[in-house]
């Protein structure tokens, strides 16, 4: 009878670029994981083959995948894991295991053609590194690790003994004092029940086309851990049941000690199928591929200063978004005309022309006191003018439009009146009060719109976008993006459009992307600050030393990530997503910078 086994595919995270706390931190999540296992538990890490595509390039390289495997459910024990159930998987099929009797060099056939051995680990120095097995997949096809918890009271017995044994030869040997010490703590924290004591047995697979290349890759692995100074077998009549079993030397680990076996890590982020490739991994040089569906807020926020790049990042995350997603609808609050329609075959409202479009406040939000709250603020009424902003108030019952509004505040002599009547300003008349519509895919056009205006039609514009959004299928994917996105975040009223994306943006498959070049936009307020928090990913490139100080407390960077901000190359930057830190290229390809109208020379512009 076949034994029940529960698998589990864990998404892998960046463990090496953390600062040292949030290390700390995925380090006493994966130890907590470990003490509440009961049973035998195999955990499977692989280096799986793919392509990316990116722009019109492709790229192979390999990914990381880790998998567990037990005979009882561990839904409960993988809480706060990106983790799936799959159907159990065989990782290799083997045809035959080949072991010579004069030479004692066994070998693996594959069913797949391919040729195979398999190591098992047995022994450790004193000390490695945490998440050290992760570096072990860089320079083998597979690592099991079969992980037993031994009951306490054998756990405390075999500590016993294995401290008395040493005892009689600490003084003989550096090394045996160092394992008597060691033993002495390990039996102290039992006794205390502050640790666990687990049977290890850990084991790596080498594959190879040929049997040629198979002894070069042999030899390669050997010299990389002997420089770790671990120490490998390849025991012969076992490498079958090594693979498929997991059988392998047992070595007996406390709980503190398992962290060398960390194996969720991963420094490059690859989330296909569904993801976009946005640049390369400047410490692995692997694409970077981003799939916003993976996180709670799809919204993007772009930080950088002037000439950094922050432009060319926002197109060439348009450009694939659009392709990934044919059917998606697209806004655009373009204040300066940096988004030509025909690029992306959009249609233009060019504010700057005779075009009249329905961006009256009375027809974009849901309720008189939102109404009249962004209509203050669009027109400038101080925050702690209650009796002014109270006078809108009152005033806008029962109104339908701007008009209505300012007509009565005007027959009542009210204050107010002269704050609305920036409304009625004939450039604005004609601008908000037409019936022009978006179409599916719309870029609005703000060039040459004096500043004060752009402000306030930034905010009409984005409402209405939402608006169209709300009234859309929800399953269609949406792009909405904001250049100079600052101006949403200035007032108190106008930010709860922002909140209301970055709440309910998920829910009907919105991607906010919000571009500005002063960190302050998002230190200054509580609503820059909440949005920055929230945002699924955040993409922080050049920086003055200044403001990547000022950046630092909003977006949590440690003392040497502000560092490298302030030294940023054009299209350099950090992107932080999820339990992602890592340090980026922005690379459209050739081609998309002929799209952006930009010089190809120029890389990541």
């Amino acid at each position: 009878m076949t034994e029940q086994k529960f698998c589990y595919e864990i998404a892998a995270t960046d463990f090496e670029t953390l600062p040292d706390d949030k290390k700390m931190e995925a380090m006493a999540k994966y130890l907590g994981f470990l003490r509440t296992l009961k049973n035998k538990t195999r955990i499977i890490m692989i280096s799986e083959p793919l392509t990316i595509q990116m722009g019109s390039e492709s790229i192979n390289l390999v990914r990381p995948r880790t998998f567990v495997e037990s005979p009882v459910s561990l839904d409960t024990n993988l809480d706060g894991y990106d983790h799936h159930v799959i159907s159990e998987r065989k990782f290799y099929s083997v045809k035959r295991e080949h072991h010579s009797v004069v030479s004692g060099n066994s070998y693996l056939e594959l069913s797949d053609g391919t040729f195979a051995k398999c190591y098992t680990l047995y022994g450790l120095p004193s000390q490695l590194y945490p998440a050290w097995i992760y570096n072990v997949l860089g320079y083998s096809d597979m690592i099991s690790m079969r992980l037993t918890p031994i009951p306490h009271d054998r756990a405390v017995t075999k500590m016993r003994r294995y401290v008395g044994m040493l005892s009689a030869t600490r003084l003989r040997s550096p090394d045996h004092a160092y394992k008597y010490e060691k033993g002495l703590a390990t039996m102290d924290a039992l006794a205390r029940q502050a640790t666990q004591l687990f049977v290890c047995e850990c084991n790596a697979l080498i594959q190879a086309n040929t049997l040629e290349n198979l002894k070069v890759r042999e030899k390669q692995f050997k010299t990389s851990a002997s420089a770790t100074m671990t120490k490998w077998d390849a025991t012969p009549t076992k490498q079958q049941v090594m693979l498929m079993n997991g059988w392998g030397k047992q070595l007996y680990i406390e709980l503190g000690s398992l962290n060398i076996f960390y194996p969720f890590a991963s420094s490059d982020l690859i989330e296909t199928p569904g993801g976009i490739c946005i640049g390369i991994n400047m410490t692995t040089g692997a694409p970077i591929v981003w799939d916003h569906t993976t996180l709670d807020s799809y919204n993007i926020l772009i930080l950088a200063r002037v000439g950094k790049g922050k432009s060319v990042t926002a197109k060439t995350i348009l450009t694939r978004l659009i392709d990934a997603h044919p059917d998606s609808m697209v806004f655009i609050i373009d204040p300066k005309g940096e988004y030509p329609a025909d690029k992306w075959n959009l249609d233009e409202i060019n504010l700057e022309s005779d075009v009249t479009i329905d961006l009256d406040p009375f027809h974009l939000f849901g309720n008189t006191r939102d109404t009249a709250d962004i209509i203050s603020d669009i027109c400038d009424v101080a925050e702690d003018d209650a009796p002014t902003r109270n006078e809108i108030l009152v005033a806008a019952e029962n109104c339908s439009s701007v008009t209505e509004l300012y007509e009565k505040l005007d027959s009542n002599n009210n204050k107010a009146s002269k704050y609305v009547q920036r409304l009625m300003a004939t450039d604005i008349q004609k601008i908000i009060h037409g019936n022009k519509e978006f179409g599916r895919r719309t870029v609005i056009s703000l060039k040459n719109k004096p500043s004060s205006m752009v402000s306030m039609l930034t905010v009409l514009a984005f409402a209405k976008a939402w608006k169209t959004v709300l009234t859309a299928n929800r399953s269609r994917p949406k792009i909405i993006i904001v250049d100079e996105g600052w101006r949403l975040f200035k007032k108190k009223n106008t930010s709860r459009i922002i909140e209301e994306i970055a709440r309910m943006g998920r829910a009907y498959h919105a991607i906010g992307i919000f571009i500005t070049q002063e960190p302050s936009d998002i230190t200054s307020n509580e609503y820059g600050r909440t949005f920055a928090n929230n945002s699924g990913l955040k993409i922080i490139l050049g920086l003055e030393p200044d403001g990547a100080k000022l950046a630092q407390k909003v977006l949590g960077l440690s003392d040497r990530e502000v560092e490298l901000i302030s030294t940023f190359n054009r299209g350099q930057a950090l992107l932080l997503t999820k339990g992602y830190r890592i340090r980026a290229q922005i690379r459209p390809s050739a081609s998309e910078l002929r799209l952006f109208n930009t010089d190809p020379t120029r890389g990541g512009a």
